[in-house]
């Protein structure tokens, strides 16, 4: 038997204007509806990599919506609608009257943002827990990553005197120190294998345990983000960056959710994006009061750098860096536990960080002199060694010194390209941008040569 017609009253709403997502109460046409649903179904399938399999929203399918002609659409639509309203399928008025195939982790009721843990990986990496195995993974996960997670599990079996939490926190941290020296591309499927081991674990142990590990899960997704961020993938980043967010506040974890913040302040900056470099800064610092004095500091110091990207005066910048160094400085050693375990900012990072300030603030040579004077201690990784080399190259091609500039940019080409750093060669990007007007002198040239060819050699 037929279901009878049950039409839609809140995408009705929408054309008496009654509700709309900026909440102006202005009306939107089924057209506005269908083109603002595709851009939000565009942006799914790039941060997942994949094609949408349907054509796309159309005012016809709007209306057959409202007039209740369908009454359970497809999934990339549902999402649309859902984070459009920032309703569940119910509240949209969504129903079904047969039971749904079950294929793989359901995201049909669920408001953007309320993933559960079964749904930890995004579909480069997307785990299945299937019934008739402890640990059935989809065929798309890499050989990597489900002996990586085979091991974490049988480690923490093995080991039933060691917490589950510190059996996965110690391989997190392993990761983190490979990051530095093998770069991205070797780390992620180590650290997805983590994550999917978590998020198994997670639903077996009770509250208290649970929370430490939604807590060191948000850790690990807040790192996963940061891979991404080094591979020039904003949109996979954004991704880890908003499950670290939701983990870090299941776990009621305050430093966690104010240090994703400021790790989407620092990304935003990346892309350039600086009105995002300043709200979201602005954002985790207002919870700087309930954080560990290493967290506040590195939040203070990227207020600064949000006050340099929106020209603002070097004495104000100057004085928020300053508050930033003090606030490092009473920090005693303990007073990163309980924090964010990548918060790990030392008075040599906030030189870094702050000779990115003074870059931006039109302070070049300043900048150049601080980057050299950390670098030259030598107790950087090579990536990040690579990195924060770039970006004296740029500064020093903006002081015009374009042949020490491009000196030093044939080196971080050569550990850009060893630990596969696409934001090194972003910066270097940069750089080349700031030798156009010696574009012609033999070391400038040799340089963007060489990046050009490194550039050819990623690309194959």
């Amino acid at each position: 038997m037929k279901a009878a017609k049950r039409p839609n009253s809140l995408l009705k709403a929408t054309r008496a204007g009654s509700l709309s997502p900026s909440g102006s109460g202005h009306p939107m046409s089924r057209q506005e509806v269908a083109d603002i649903c595709n851009r939000i179904i565009d942006d799914l399938c790039a941060q997942e990599g994949r094609s949408s399999r349907w054509a796309g929203m159309t005012v016809a399918v709007v209306g057959a919506l409202e007039r209740g002609e369908v009454h359970w659409t497809n999934n990339d639509y549902r999402y649309a609608l859902r984070t459009l309203f920032g309703k569940s399928d119910t509240e949209l008025g969504f129903y079904i009257d047969r039971p749904q195939p079950s294929l793989g982790p359901d995201r049909s009721t669920s408001v953007p943002g309320q993933q559960s843990w079964t749904a930890l990986m995004p579909p480069d990496g997307q785990l299945d827990w299937s019934a008739n195995s402890e640990v059935g993974i989809v065929a798309n996960v890499g050989p990597e990553t489900r002996r990586i997670l085979a091991a974490a599990l049988e480690e923490v079996r093995s080991q039933p005197d060691i917490s589950a939490v510190e059996v996965f926190r110690q391989r997190l941290n392993r990761a983190k120190a490979d990051d530095g020296a093998l770069g991205p591309a070797a780390v992620l499927p180590v650290v997805q294998g983590i994550l999917a081991a978590i998020s198994h674990h997670v639903l077996r142990v009770e509250a208290e345990e649970r929370r430490h590990l939604l807590s060191l899960g948000a850790d690990g997704a807040e790192f996963a983000g940061w891979l991404y961020r080094d591979l020039l993938d904003p949109a996979r980043a954004r991704y880890w960056y908003d499950r670290a967010m939701e983990w870090a506040q299941e776990a009621d974890d305050t430093p966690m959710q104010a240090y994703v913040l400021l790790r989407k302040s620092q990304m935003a900056y990346d892309i350039g994006d600086r009105s995002r470099v300043v709200t979201l800064a602005g954002a985790a610092a207002r919870e700087s009061r309930r954080l560990p004095l290493r967290v506040r500091a590195e939040v203070t110091q990227q207020v600064a750098l949000g006050m340099a990207v929106t020209d603002g005066s070097l004495s104000d910048i100057e004085r928020v860096m300053e508050q930033s160094r003090n606030l490092l400085l009473s920090a005693q050693p303990g007073d990163a536990d309980g924090g964010p375990a990548g918060a790990a900012l030392t008075i040599d990072t906030l030189l870094l960080r702050q000779a990115t300030c003074y870059t931006v603030a039109g302070k070049p040579a300043r900048a150049a002199a601080l980057f050299d004077d950390v670098i030259a201690k030598g107790g950087l990784s090579q990536r990040d060694a690579g990195f924060f080399q770039a970006r004296r190259a740029a500064a020093l091609a903006l002081s015009g010194e374009p042949d020490e500039a491009a000196a030093l940019g044939i080196d971080a080409v050569q550990v850009a390209e060893q630990t596969s750093s696409a934001r090194t060669r972003h910066v270097l990007t940069n750089v080349v941008r700031a030798l156009t007007p010696w574009h012609s002198r033999p070391g400038p040239q040799a340089f963007i040569d060489a990046l050009a060819t490194s550039a050819s050699r990623s690309s194959h």
